[in-house]
């Protein structure tokens, strides 16, 4: 029901229980006491005069944004390795988890729901045993969105040395072009020649 602008009475009327549930009882089910079910709701208008519509509490860490239409709860995800491996292939991204730089299937991904938007942030520690020859890690996006790895959105270093780690190092980028849903962030590994080691990666997705 909607909000219902209170009446003007006039003087010797007679209120009748038409009167009093339209602007009383009505009204005061659209307040957002009365909207509330739980402790920690947000309530929130859905249409104009209108506070109908109730957001119940989001996970632990959960983050606030709006979808265009009204709020909505994001959780930020994260996956790591504690180990490096070496592997690679000259000019293609390989995701890590595949055989060319782990020998599992313990890749490094998160799935999260997002918007049209995500934060993502990247570390580890990259190395090529040729010099001035550079390793990088990258992201793909599947799921609900295709998006391919590319070194201009990748953590990546020139080797001045040969077999020389960089130290350990961090990246932060805004990846919009999403399609709203359920998107999966994996790593990717990549070098432009040599032999790359990639150590300690990790992942952390925040939606938008």
């Amino acid at each position: 029901m909607a909000w219902t602008a209170p009446r003007t009475w006039v003087a010797s009327e007679v209120v009748t229980a038409a009167h009093l549930n339209a602007h009383i009882r009505d009204n005061m089910k659209e307040t957002a006491a009365a909207t509330a079910t739980t402790a920690g709701d947000i309530v929130y208008a859905d249409a104009a005069n209108s506070m109908g519509s109730r957001l119940g509490i989001g996970s632990v860490g959960g983050i606030l944004v709006t979808d265009g239409t009204g709020p909505v709860w994001r959780r930020p995800l994260g996956d790591s390795r504690s180990d490096q491996a070496v592997g690679g292939a000259d000019d293609e991204w390989r995701t890590l988890g595949g055989v060319s730089w782990y020998n599992d299937s313990n890749n490094v991904a998160v799935t999260v729901t997002t918007g049209p938007t995500a934060i993502v942030m990247i570390s580890g520690q990259v190395e090529n045993s040729v010099i001035n020859k550079t390793c990088a890690i990258g992201y793909t996006v599947s799921g609900d969105s295709t998006v391919a790895s590319a070194l201009a959105r990748s953590l990546f270093y020139m080797s001045a040395v040969a077999g020389k780690h960089s130290p350990h190092m961090g990246i932060t980028l805004l990846q919009g072009g999403l399609t709203p849903g359920s998107n999966t962030f994996s790593l990717t590994g990549y070098i432009d020649g040599g032999q790359g080691t990639i150590g300690y990666p990790a992942l952390i997705v925040i939606p938008l």
